[in-house]
């Protein structure tokens, strides 16, 4: 891969991540997401800035958190 291409995976990753970030904010706010998820807030504030490295189980159950979001709406 050239170097553009990976900085520019990079930059999606990062705003993948902030971009959920803003969906859990809008759904309660981190902490109650966080709550819901069954983390801390710390590690999901962690999980979601743009160097976060959040496993796929903290992504879904965060996915799960705020989807239920919404089908409620």
């Amino acid at each position: 891969m050239t170097s553009h291409t990976e900085e520019t995976i990079k930059e999606l990753r990062a705003a993948g991540l902030l971009a959920l970030r803003d969906v859990a904010e809008a759904y309660g706010g981190l902490g109650a997401v966080a709550a819901q998820a069954g983390i801390s807030r710390e590690a999901l504030y962690r999980s979601l800035s743009p160097n976060g490295n959040p496993t796929l189980k903290t992504l879904l159950a965060v996915l799960k958190s705020v989807g239920e979001g919404f089908y409620a709406s």
